[in-house]
């Protein structure tokens, strides 16, 4: 579901009305799927950045709320896990970094 629900964004990342319905009303769906928003990272990293530089200020001020809720619930625990989370969360920051476009990158 999150899958399909990230295609449909990632197709029409500058509709303002879908964006704040998303970013108001996702975070019931990222409570329930919990640690596997890891695997979904890659895709949705770059609509955050895309997102954080919209123009208008609902959109703005909602993109923190929401890597905010990201990141609660994909932190790190202490469980025999750990070690395994951080390498694949740094690969995927890394390609993500990798895959932009360098002038989106440099600014």
């Amino acid at each position: 579901m999150l899958n399909e629900m990230l295609s449909h964004s990632e197709g029409r990342p500058r509709d303002k009305e879908h964006r704040v319905a998303w970013l108001k009303y996702i975070e019931p769906l990222l409570s329930a799927v919990g640690l596997v928003l890891l695997a979904h990272f890659r895709r949705m990293f770059p609509l955050i950045l895309k997102w954080m530089h919209a123009d208008d200020d609902e959109t703005v001020l909602l993109v923190p709320e929401w890597i905010r809720t990201i990141l609660k619930l994909t932190w790190i625990r202490n469980t025999p896990y750990v070690g395994s989370a951080v390498v694949i969360t740094g690969f995927t920051a890394i390609e993500n970094l990798l895959s932009l476009p360098f002038h989106f990158v440099v600014q």
